[in-house]
C-alpha cells in the first residue's frame, strides 16, 4: 500500500513532503532490518509491520558540487523532519505506541539506544519502493520526480497502515 501527502505545514511555512507506508509481509522478514534486527535496534523486542519514508523535496540539487551550500540545505531539511518527527512520536506515545524514528543524517534511532548497526535508508527505500533509484554506492537517492531535490528520512512503525494513518492525517491536517 502506498499513500502519498503533498506538503507539511510547520509556521506557516509549507514543504513538499510525501509519505509512502510500506506494510511488512511474511517475505519482507528476510530482509536486512529483520536480520540484522538486533544490531540495528538492541533494545526493541517488537518487529515494525509498517516502514514510513518521508521524503522531504529540496530547494537544492543534493548532488555534490557545492558541498558547504548542501549541508546547509540538508541541515535544514534535517531540521524540519526533526519537527514533523517529534510532533509525531510525542502523539504515537500519548498512544502508547513505541514508533522508532530513524535519524536521516546518521541512520541511527533518535530516542532509542543505538545499535552497532545503522539503517541505510537510501539502499531500504530502492530495496522497497522499487521506482526509486540510487547513485554512489546507495549515498544519494533519485526521486522520480524531483530527481536529486530529495531528503529521504525513515520511521518504523509496530501498527498498520490503517492504525497509523489517523495519526499522520492529524499532524498534517488533513480532513
Amino acid at each position: 500500500m502506498l499513500i502519498l501527502y503533498n506538503k507539511l505545514r510547520i509556521n506557516d511555512e509549507e514543504f513538499p513532503l510525501e509519505l509512502y507506508f510500506k506494510p511488512l509481509t511474511n517475505k519482507d522478514y528476510q530482509d536486512y532490518i529483520f536480520v540484522n534486527y538486533n544490531k540495528l535496534l538492541p533494545q526493541q523486542e517488537k518487529l515494525p509491520k509498517t516502514l514510513i519514508f518521508v521524503m522531504i523535496k529540496s530547494r537544492i540539487k543534493l548532488n555534490g558540487l557545492d558541498l558547504i551550500k548542501e549541508q546547509l540545505e540538508k541541515d535544514y531539511l534535517l531540521d524540519i523532519f526533526l519537527k514533523f518527527s517529534l510532533e509525531f512520536y510525542q502523539k504515537t506515545q500519548a498512544k502508547n505506541i513505541k514508533i522508532i524514528i530513524i535519524c536521516p543524517k546518521t541512520g541511527y534511532p533518535l530516542y532509542s539506544p543505538q545499535g552497532e548497526e545503522f539503517f541505510n535508508i537510501p539502499r531500504l527505500i530502492t530495496r522497497h519502493l522499487l521506482r526509486f533509484k540510487t547513485l554512489e554506492n546507495y549515498c544519494s537517492l533519485i526521486h522520480p520526480q524531483w530527481g536529486r531535490k530529495v531528503y529521504p528520512s525513515l520511521i518504523l512503525s509496530p501498527i498498520s497502515v490503517e492504525l497509523i494513518k489517523p495519526i499522520i492525517d492529524d499532524i498534517l491536517r488533513i480532513n
